[in-house]
């Protein structure tokens, strides 16, 4: 793009023609240039310290554990900062010649129509993907970080959106335009239903407010300035259009209608809680104060973002954030608070300029509306940070700035078209050298193969803050190296909440023998990723003994269910157990997780740490669920006494019948177990003549009554027994222990309930 637009700029070089005078678009997009390029000019270390003393310190700690020199500028990133003059720099150019040409008499037009005939290509090339159910784009490229609901030359849903969203705009005023054949019109129709058919198929709620307000605006215009110039004759050709313009408003009507299903549910779904969501982009810019706060005046260096914001976002360990998605927080956090303002002030001014022309029919009322949109949709994303859409806004913006040419025989405009195409150039000779290579493309290649320390080193060079260069560099150390320490710290700064980097920290520490240490680790580990399967399965690895691995599962975990099918999965359900009693007692208990913790010790057979969880649940919720689940465990236990003491008012209990039917056969099972069966005979039969007892349960009843009387016929029968024994005068070591009046019986093993069904509840 660099070498296209400086080939278009020597184009104009020998022309002798000149704006009248310069045109906002270029003082912005100039002063832009000129902001970022002073943020890679070098500058002494005093300097750097003093206007962002935290930025300077992290560049001299990297510095010195690279042993790299850093380029020693106000960016925290040099090569993303070069990367982002580039950019704007060829923003420059295209700005440049797009002026130069919408000064014409049909410039206007020409401009436009390209931007709208660029725009259908992008829809039709969508449109083919979505018909074949493609799932590479062009069939050859198969995106590694993007995820779009629909397959265009722009993978981020939110930016094809958004220019869908301005090609629609864009092709609505061409189609209301009156100066031209009517078949050009009628492309023009079928262009703006194209575009708004993907702008909502893109399911970005951005692009469907976006296109919205563009329609809004543009028609609303466009019918003022109707009304302002019908009178007489002027009236009736206007009225003519009228046709033309309810054929434009059906088609997008009915485009809207086929298309809007999924993104209007979307909106509809969209809600406040949003605002406080930690990984949300509202959250993101929140965070961003404290960059604007560390470095007020000249900012962090624009393209600096990406490798600066992980140290202070703590949702950095889930999502990746290139960008703010809010061009304007954007601006301040990369140039600084003088700066913003004054890039400000000039987007300010050139919005005046541009309003003033709402008069001069459709062409310029579609521009206003298709920047309005833009400029609503760079609220929540950032759309113009690539080139497929800030080239577009550029040109539609110069087609509302430009100024009238007039002849000129100096050279200072000749030499100026010289220096931008000098500077063109250089900047398409700068973005194929090593020194701007992006933190993405850095981290892929690191990903890729096994990188060596002079390779890490480059990293480091480019991208200071990377923390990825750093902890690739603790892994080349040496194990018990204190360089390998300081390097993983440093990484740590960088990016305190990576869970790649804990787990580094967590395996030094067990090396060292420091298994608390490197329980906390895996604990910072496990808490920064989704999917802990692979973490949980190291930390068993590391860690083998139960209490060191359930210290280092963290309590506060979101997705517990996550952890307890991983250790399910594992075969470790002890440690699981262990795990919930450590939530609870360190966290505000809730019922779900005591029931859970009751459920994998009852099962398991730890009885102590079921009696706990039965305890704090009942202490929470003195229900009869809470009596029955204590009662189970006291039951097991057979602590008979506190089974009846704790289901003493079961007759009284309303609520659910299994639960109630249970809670009496445990009662019954307690007097059974203590062999006194006419009170077991008496429980079982009010159990019985309750109406809690459905016709499939009768044989829970039948089954103990006739136990209660198979055991008393066993006891008739040793008693008869014993009284031949004595009869016959055996000797006393020779009898069979039984019961004789009032002296009660060795104890005897209680009796289990027979029923397996109960115990699995």
């Amino acid at each position: 793009m660099a070498a296209l637009v400086g080939i278009a700029v020597v184009a104009q070089v020998a022309s002798r023609r000149r704006p009248t005078r310069g045109s906002p678009l270029l003082v912005g997009l100039g002063a832009a240039c000129a902001l970022t390029a002073l943020q890679i000019v070098p500058m002494p270390h005093a300097i750097l310290e003093l206007v962002d003393p935290m930025g300077a310190g992290l560049r001299a700690d990297s510095a010195e554990l690279a042993r790299v020199s850093p380029w020693p500028c106000v960016s925290l990133d040099p090569a993303g900062t070069l990367c982002s003059l580039a950019f704007l720099l060829i923003l420059l150019g295209v700005a440049f010649v797009a002026l130069r040409i919408a000064a014409q008499e049909r410039g206007p037009y020409l401009m436009l129509a390209g931007v709208a005939l660029a725009c259908a290509l992008v829809a039709l090339v969508t449109g083919i993907h979505m018909v074949v159910n493609a799932s590479t784009l062009y069939g050859v490229y198969e995106p590694h970080h993007a995820a779009p609901h629909a397959f265009g030359p722009l993978l981020n849903s939110n930016h094809l959106g958004c220019l869908m969203a301005l090609g629609t705009t864009v092709s609505l005023g061409l189609a209301l335009y009156e100066r031209q054949a009517a078949h050009w019109r009628a492309l023009w129709v079928a262009i703006a239903v194209a575009c708004s058919a993907v702008a909502l198929v893109s399911l970005s709620r951005g692009a469907a407010i976006s296109l919205a307000l563009g329609i809004t605006v543009t028609t609303s215009l466009v019918i003022l300035d109707w009304m302002r110039r019908s009178t007489g004759r002027a009236k009736v050709l206007r009225f003519r259009q009228l046709p033309i313009g309810v054929a434009v408003a059906t088609g997008l009507a009915l485009a809207i209608y086929a298309s809007a299903g999924n993104v209007t549910h979307q909106l509809a779904n969209t809600s406040l809680s949003e605002l406080d969501a930690p990984v949300s982009k509202f959250a993101a810019w929140r965070a961003s104060a404290q960059l604007i706060g560390e470095s007020p005046w000249i900012g962090i260096g624009r393209g600096a973002f990406e490798s600066t914001f992980t140290r202070i976002f703590e949702p950095s360990s889930h999502v990746t954030f290139s960008h703010l998605e809010n061009e304007y927080i954007q601006a301040v956090v990369d140039w600084g608070i003088p700066g913003a303002a004054l890039l400000a002030a000039i987007a300010i001014y050139a919005g005046f300029r541009a309003m003033k022309k709402w008069r001069d029919g459709p062409l310029a009322a579609a521009a206003l509306g298709g920047l309005a949109g833009v400029a609503f949709q760079s609220c929540v994303d950032f759309g113009i940070e690539i080139l497929g859409v800030a080239v577009p806004v550029t040109i539609v913006a110069a087609t509302l700035l430009h100024e009238p040419l007039r002849e000129s025989r100096g050279m200072r405009s000749r030499a100026a078209r010289l220096a931008l195409t000098a500077v063109m150039f250089i900047a398409a000779l700068v973005l194929v050298l090593p020194i701007t290579t992006t933190i993405e493309e850095d981290h892929d290649d690191l990903a890729a193969g096994t990188p060596t320390p002079a390779d890490l080193e480059a990293v480091v060079a480019r991208h200071p803050l990377d923390y990825l260069a750093f902890g690739r560099l603790s892994q080349l150390a040496p194990l018990h190296d204190p360089t390998a320490v300081r390097l993983l710290n440093h990484a740590l700064v960088l990016h305190p909440y990576h869970p790649g980097l804990h787990l580094l920290a967590a395996r030094m520490l067990v090396g060292a023998g420091r298994n608390q240490q490197a329980a906390v680790e895996y604990g910072l580990a496990i808490d920064g990723t989704l999917r802990p399967h692979n973490l949980l399965i190291d930390v068993l690895s590391y860690l083998p003994a139960r209490d060191d691995a359930a210290a280092a599962i963290p309590i506060d975990y979101a997705d517990r269910d996550v952890i307890l099918r991983s250790l399910h999965e594992l075969q470790h359900d002890d440690v699981a157990t262990h795990w919930l009693m450590r939530v609870v007692d360190n966290t505000p208990a809730d019922l779900d997780t005591l029931d859970k913790v009751y459920q994998l010790a009852y099962t398991r057979g730890e009885l102590d740490l079921a009696e706990r969880a039965a305890r704090k649940r009942l202490a929470i919720a003195g229900t009869p669920t809470s009596n029955l689940m204590l009662a189970r465990v006291l039951f097991q236990r057979h602590d008979y006494a506190r089974v009846f003491a704790t289901l003493g008012d079961v007759e009284k209990w309303s609520g659910r019948v299994d639960q109630h039917v249970e809670a009496w056969l445990l009662v019954c099972d307690s007097q059974l177990a203590q062999r006194a069966w006419d009170v077991a005979l008496e429980c079982l039969h009010h159990l019985d003549g309750s109406g809690l007892i459905t016709g499939g349960q009768r044989s829970l009843i039948t089954k103990r009554i006739d136990h209660v009387h198979e055991q008393r016929t066993s006891e008739i029968d040793l008693k008869q027994l014993d009284a031949i024994q004595r009869s016959l005068h055996l000797p006393t070591e020779a009898t069979i222990p039984v019961s004789h009046g009032d002296t009660p019986a060795p104890p005897r093993p209680a009796i289990p309930s027979p029923f397996p069904e109960r115990k699995s509840k």
